[in-house]
């Protein structure tokens, strides 16, 4: 539905949120047998801390597109704000951003698990997914990539790893690479992973066949 714009590419590193009130509201509450609230949560904070990390390291910049609605919005800056106030950050409001275009502005977009993030691949954008929870049974389906079969753990734009050193030579690898090189690599993946299909053609088809 959202046209890809040839816009300029000003934000520098964005990270899609994945919070959710009820992590710190009801952090013992089981949402799985065998992990809560507040441990699932565990994960996105470690992975925030060293973005925060390499934010300061490098001197960079990075915005956070928002969750929330409405009331929670607060309480989401709050969340993050806990974590980057000293880094240069920018919180973007979910309600008042059209997502597509944000990602669209990103230099690199990282996230954890967030179906804009696969929109954003698909929309060619460099994007990084750190699948650092589907190790656990009971979160399986959350594996980058799922339900594909065969998918390496750990790839040129994914991985399982927690540590800094990790995320550092990750989003380095992928922040340098250039745009030939990236270009290839989302044209040998997006067709497994979330292809595009522009003007909803095969639907339309579809519709005028049965309809």
């Amino acid at each position: 539905y959202y046209e890809i714009d040839n816009i300029i590419k000003d934000i520098e590193i964005l990270y899609i949120s994945s919070y959710n009130e009820e992590y710190e509201e009801k952090a013992d509450e089981k949402i799985t047998n065998e992990i809560t609230n507040g441990k699932f949560d565990s994960y996105q904070i470690a992975l925030l801390n060293n973005i925060s990390k390499y934010i300061k390291k490098y001197n960079s910049n990075i915005s956070i597109l928002g969750k929330a609605p409405g009331k929670f919005a607060n309480q989401e800056y709050e969340y993050y704000n806990s974590i980057f106030k000293n880094t240069n950050w920018n919180f973007i409001k979910s309600e008042v951003a059209n997502s597509y275009k944000i990602v669209d502005k990103s230099k690199i977009v990282i996230v954890l698990n967030s179906t804009l993030g696969y929109e954003s691949f698909s929309r060619g954008n460099k994007t990084i997914f750190f699948d650092i929870r589907s190790h656990l049974e009971s979160l399986k389906t959350l594996k980058f990539g799922w339900p594909i079969e065969n998918l390496q753990r750990n790839g040129p734009f994914w991985t399982t790893d927690t540590s800094f050193e990790a995320l550092e030579q990750i989003v380095n690898n992928v922040k340098n690479m250039e745009d030939s090189r990236w270009k290839d690599l989302n044209k040998n993946y997006i067709k497994r992973i979330m292809p595009r299909d522009n003007n909803n053609s095969i639907f339309k088809s579809l519709l005028d066949k049965y309809i």
